[in-house]
This record gives structure tokens, sequence and C-alpha cells, in this order.
């Protein structure tokens, strides 16, 4: 595949941007692209369609000398047990051009959001990765997180520092305790439970959490979310904080 083609169409997308962050190096457009979708509208001959059917967009990126990398990743345990996953990849269009995308499990719909121009630099994928979590995404068209993941795999401290991790979750956390336009709910004393019980049993955890919830919720489920509330909101500042903290250092790491 001639490479000029695909990046064109990826430059072209990205022409007149919803927004420009960080002196102009982050540029959002005015929705998430189809990777995938756009990938093949570049493709000109059938086999190079049927490459991409069978082995993804990834597979062209080798092909025409794209380097790529799996930035940051996303894990959320659940029964089972199960794990739903959630990466931020990024691809070399060029030598000054890189494309961040998103993959969710295995799924197809690759969404590109955002293009980042200049080397990979601390400063510009810090701007970059905070910008993202900043009210789950909304800037970029996306809704990132249901909940904080179950465990956060940095590939590239180097260039995203943990503590840029740290604070944009922290900063997620107090956006989602406050928002009023979203399904998310935040609950400290959950994240408290979980935290302990996954140290307890890191595989099967979910499932004695849910056990240990039924017989607290009682015959009175009303009463028991009522009841909840307002144990989370005495909570103070400093307890909050101190729980977080020990979500982040039990999740920040390989799953």
């Amino acid at each position: 595949m001639n490479k000029e083609k695909p990046k064109s169409l990826i430059e072209a997308a990205f022409r007149n941007p919803k927004a420009k962050l960080y002196r102009g190096n982050i540029l959002i457009p005015a929705e998430p692209l189809e990777v995938e979708a756009l990938i093949q509208a570049a493709a000109e001959t059938e086999e190079e369609q049927d490459d991409l059917r069978g082995n993804g967009p990834e597979s062209v990126f080798e092909e025409i000398g794209w380097p790529y990398d799996n930035f940051i990743s996303f894990y959320w345990q659940s029964m089972g047990p199960m794990v739903w996953t959630s990466t931020l990849n990024t691809v070399r269009i060029a030598g000054d051009l890189a494309l961040a995308y998103r993959m969710q499990d295995a799924s197809s719909n690759w969404q590109g959001i955002a293009l980042i121009k200049g080397p990979s630099s601390p400063q510009i994928m810090s701007a970059f990765f905070k910008a993202l979590v900043r009210e789950n995404g909304a800037a970029f068209g996306i809704r990132l997180f249901g909940s904080l993941p179950s465990n956060t795999d940095n590939a590239f401290e180097e260039t995203l520092p943990e503590k840029v991790v740290r604070a944009a979750y922290w900063d997620w956390m107090k956006w989602a305790e406050c928002a009023t336009d979203t399904d998310i709910e935040i609950d400290w004393l959950s994240l408290a439970e979980t935290i302990e019980a996954r140290a307890l049993s890191s595989i099967s955890y979910p499932l004695e959490l849910l056990t240990k919830l039924g017989s607290s919720i009682g015959a009175d489920p009303e009463a028991w979310l009522d009841d909840r509330s307002e144990q989370n909101d005495r909570l103070s500042e400093r307890a909050k904080r101190a729980i977080f903290n020990a979500y982040f250092k039990q999740s920040y790491g390989p799953y």
C-alpha cells in the first residue's frame, strides 16, 4: 500500500479540528475517526482489503513502515473471571505526526481521537492524557471510563510519568463525584471494600464482593442505598485521599 494515501486521509480528517490543545500540538477531530474504515478506503487492491480484514489495521501499519506502540492499557476485572480491556495506542504516520487511537477488547471499532504533532515528549503526552481523562473524554467525543480501571499498565513511563496518571485519576474521581450529567456513581466505601477483598484474593474477589453485598443489603435495598450515601457524604477529604492512594498503589502496574 502506498503510505501517502492513508496519511493524506488522516491529515484531511484533522484539517478543521474541533479543538487544538497544548500550543496547537494536539488536534482533536470533529468526531472520532473510524481507523479501520479509513485504512480500508486507502487500500488499492483486493489483496490489501483481504489483509486488512484478516489482520486489522496494524498489519497495514507494519507493511507501510509506520511504527506503532501500545501506549497505556486499562483493565476491568469482573466475575468468571472475565477481564475487559481498553488501550490507547499511537502510530507515527510521519516524522512529526502521530495518530492516537483507542481499541476496546477485540473490537474492530478503532477510534482515532487525536493527532499529535512533534516528538512524544513528556510535556505533550502528559497534556494529552490529562485532557483525555478530564471529564471522561468528553472533549474527544468518547466515554473513556465507567469506573476507574482494576489495573493500569503504563508502557511508557518515560513519556507519561506515574505522577501524571495518579493526578489525572484523582481529578477524574472528584469530577465524577460532583458531575450531574453522568451515570457514574462514586462510592468510596465500595472502593475501600474492593481494595481489601482484592488484597486477600486477587482472582475471586468480584464474586466475594457480590456475595457480601447481597447479605448486607438485606430486605430493604432503598434504605441500604440511603445509608450508604450518607456514609459516603460523611467521609473527609483526607479519608477519600487515603482510599484513593490505596487503590492506585494496588492497581497501577501490569495486569
